[in-house]
């Protein structure tokens, strides 16, 4: 009986390491997703928690930045978030979830807006979170016609920014709408 728990201790002890092993080709040494793995993980509709809280950290670290060149950065990553947040809303069912995503999405592309007032992305971004909260809540059932000019009002619609690193092929924009 005594060398159950020393068994046990060894057990968890390899098992650490492998599990360490195989986490460092997909996190970050403090076991997170790096900004560019989700990007990635969002450009192929695999919008999770874990993608999210990578976004948010990523925007954060930008927000704290003043210069005139992180401001292209913001931008971006404003637009991004906001795509993400989009996603999951449109994803989730609990009304109280998916009202908060699209606030805090219609928010984002508002300050996106802001540094850049002409940006279609932001701009496609605050429509699609406003037409979603309409009719997600009831109120917009009516207008089913509208949706169909409302280019990212589905998940599968939204375009994330290219980051400007060519190690994703997932990033090349072959987009050939008129919009």
């Amino acid at each position: 009986t005594t060398m159950a728990p020393r068994s046990l201790l060894l057990l968890v002890a390899c098992l650490a390491v492998g599990c360490l092993t195989f986490a460092e080709s997909q996190l970050t040494p403090g076991g997170y997703l790096t900004y560019q793995e989700a990007l990635s993980l969002a450009q192929k509709g695999q919008a999770n928690v874990d993608v999210l809280a990578a976004f948010r950290r990523e925007h954060d670290k930008a927000a704290r930045s003043t210069s005139e060149e992180s401001k292209e950065r913001r931008l971006e990553l404003k637009t991004n978030l906001a795509a993400l947040l989009l996603d999951m809303g449109n994803a989730e069912p609990n009304p109280a979830m998916f009202t908060k995503y699209y606030k805090e999405a219609e928010k984002l592309s508002r300050e996106a807006l802001k540094l850049h007032p002409l940006d279609e992305s932001a701009s496609a971004n605050l429509k699609a979170a406003q037409s979603s909260m309409k009719i997600r809540s009831g109120a917009g059932n009516s207008r089913s016609a509208d949706l169909e000019d409302d280019e990212a009002s589905t998940p599968d619609q939204l375009n994330f920014l290219d980051d400007g690193d060519d190690d994703d092929d997932d990033d090349d924009d072959d987009d050939d709408d008129d919009d």
